[in-house]
Formats: structure tokens, C-alpha cells, sequence
């Protein structure tokens, strides 16, 4: 379920990359930042940073937030199955604030608008319920098969 799910986040999310493109903050408005007008980092930032912005293929990738759809998916289908031992249910609530610190970090760095995250929760929604469809579909087709004798 979960891989379906994340297959359909990378569609839905390559598909409004090109049909909406639209600029992260960074490099739409980066004049209106002036505290810090330049985010720094420790060790290895500026050296990451710079090779992640001359790697990227779509310039207008921001929208929805992937980083925001990708974590949700796996937030959602955690809590899904945290019912199942008592250590599922504990990584659930250990891994819930580590995926809203992404995002948190995805506006903090500049990475996506506001409407990204909501977009990219939206995003992880229907993908969630789109797997679902997808594989109750598969699975009856599955099932109208004849029977081989093989």
C-alpha cells in the first residue's frame, strides 16, 4: 500500500511541477530576507546547498512540497499501523515531530511556500486514497482470473 501511495505522490507531484511551475522563496524573492539575508550552515551546508540548487532540473519545482507529501505518507500510514505492537505505536509518536520539524525546515530554508505544505498534504491524501482504490481494484481483477491447472 505504502509504495503505491508513494508512486502516486511522485506522479501527482512531477505532473504540477510542469503544469504549475513555480519558485521556492529562495529564489523568487530573496531580497526580502535580511535576517539572514543568506542562510549558513556548519561543515558541509554552503558546499550541499550549491551543488543541490546546479543539480536541479526543474526550476519551477516547488509546488506542491514533496518533502511535505513523502513524510506525510509515511506519518499517515504509521499511525495506520501503530495499533499492530506496542513499538510501531511508539515510533509513530517518536516519528510524528521529526515530520513536522520537515516541515518547519522546508519554510525555515526557503525551500516552499506555505501553499506548498498544504498542497503537499492534499498531495499525500489522495495518493493514500488513490492506492487504496487502485489495489481493491487490482485485487477483483486478480480474483475474475481463471484458474490455471499449472
Amino acid at each position: 500500500h505504502m509504495v503505491t501511495a508513494l508512486t502516486f505522490v511522485f506522479i501527482i507531484g512531477f505532473l504540477c511541477y510542469i503544469l504549475l511551475p513555480c519558485n521556492p522563496p529562495r529564489y523568487l524573492i530573496p531580497h526580502l530576507y535580511s535576517h539572514p539575508p543568506k542562510l549558513y550552515g556548519l561543515f558541509l551546508y554552503d558546499t550541499l546547498q550549491g551543488a543541490w540548487d546546479g543539480m536541479s532540473v526543474i526550476s519551477g519545482g516547488a509546488f506542491p512540497s514533496l518533502h511535505v507529501a513523502i513524510s506525510s505518507i509515511a506519518l499517515l500510514y504509521g499511525f495506520r499501523l501503530r495499533h499492530l505492537s506496542r513499538l510501531f505505536c511508539i515510533l509513530h509518536f517518536v516519528t510524528a515531530p521529526l515530520v513536522v520539524g520537515v516541515w518547519v525546515a522546508t519554510i525555515y530554508l526557503r525551500h516552499h511556500w506555505v501553499i506548498d505544505i498544504v498542497a503537499g498534504l492534499v498531495v499525500a491524501i489522495v495518493a493514500m486514497l488513490l492506492s487504496q482504490y487502485a489495489l481493491r481494484w487490482g485485487m477483483r481483477k486478480r480474483l475474475a482470473l481463471p484458474l490455471s491447472d499449472s
